[in-house]
């Protein structure tokens, strides 16, 4: 995942070097030109068998640098994010982990990040907590103190039809989200899919 705001970039991956998916990010103040060494974004201790997969990120100017992924340390799949101040030269102390059901008990996947204009950040997943998957959401605030809301759902599961692979964009201070509609009407070996997607305004603390 590359990301560029103004001169700095920011490259985010998971490599296996420790025997375990792990993320790993360097970054750049000077457009490319030179490059940190890589630092691992997670927190998983080293003997943890959890594997992290689908890292999404987001870079702003300012040097504050966000991953959301999906890790097994709880069981099933839950959803983290990692924070950085520093363009994403180092990461946090620990990992937060923001889908809001209880920990390792829903299949929580493929999380997207999207930071609008004024500075608010979205947050979304897909969630089969109510069996099928949904699409659900968290939005943090803008300012100097911002908070992270509570789950918002973009998208609920229907009998038969799921919420899937959701994709987020600000927008004329709107978020416009985005998903796979997969419907089993016809059964699991007849699925279709179409895309689906609606624009919400977006209360924050």
């Amino acid at each position: 995942s590359l990301h560029r705001a103004g001169q700095r970039m920011l490259l985010v991956w998971h490599d296996t070097r420790t025997g375990s998916d792990r993320l790993y990010a360097v970054s750049s103040s000077d457009a490319g030109v030179t490059w940190t060494e890589p630092a691992r974004v997670d927190h998983l201790p080293a003997d943890s068998a959890a594997q992290t997969s689908s890292p999404a990120a987001l870079l702003s100017a300012d040097g504050e640098a966000m991953v959301a992924w999906q890790d097994t340390r709880n069981g099933r799949h839950d959803i983290f994010l990692g924070r950085s101040t520093d363009g994403g030269r180092t990461w946090g102390t620990e990992d937060r982990r923001m889908d809001m059901d209880e920990a390792g008990t829903a299949v929580s996947q493929y999380p997207r990040l999207a930071r609008a204009v004024d500075g608010r950040v979205a947050l979304a997943w897909d969630d089969d907590r109510e069996g099928l998957e949904g699409v659900y959401l968290r939005v943090r605030s803008a300012g100097d103190r911002p908070e992270w809301g509570r789950e918002i759902r973009a998208a609920s599961p229907a009998p038969k039809r799921a919420a899937r692979l959701p994709q987020l964009l600000w927008a004329d201070g709107l978020l416009y989200v985005a998903w796979e509609a997969w419907d089993y009407t016809l059964g699991p070996e007849s699925v279709t899919k179409r895309v689906a997607g609606n624009a919400l305004h977006v209360d924050t603390p």
